[in-house]
């Protein structure tokens, strides 16, 4: 049986250069084109991001909430004045553990800390 030129001796060694590097070079491009946004990403980064998307919704739900405990304190007005001269890196040091510290997490969360101080130093609106 004849085989096509293209399929034999130095033309096959070409073949399967070419489809080498064509491997290669989409691989290359799906996983760093444009980032994780647009590109392919793995299994890993999937869970990375969703983790953080769970994070920054429970800090959107327990931030006012940590505010307001911390407003509705005795003398909550005089403490709001003495958490604002609080150095902001301080400011953990200040707010109770439990407060700041997310769901399943056994320490202080510095977005969560961060957040609450934000709403705690927020102007209230007097109506």
């Amino acid at each position: 049986m004849n085989l096509p030129p293209f399929l034999t001796g130095e033309s096959l060694t070409r073949l399967f250069q070419g489809i080498a590097i064509g491997f290669v070079l989409t691989v290359a491009v799906g996983f760093n084109w444009a980032g994780p946004g647009f590109g392919w990403v793995t299994g890993g980064t999937v869970e990375k991001i969703a983790n953080k998307r769970a994070e920054t919704a429970a800090i959107a739900i327990l931030a006012p909430m940590c505010a307001q405990k911390f407003l509705a304190q005795p003398d909550g007005a005089a403490k709001k004045v003495a958490f604002a001269k609080v150095d902001s890196w301080k400011r953990r040091d200040e707010l109770p553990k439990e407060w700041v510290t997310l769901p399943g997490d056994s320490y202080p969360s510095s977005d969560l800390v961060d957040a609450c101080s934000a709403d705690i130093l927020k102007p209230q609106a007097s109506g």
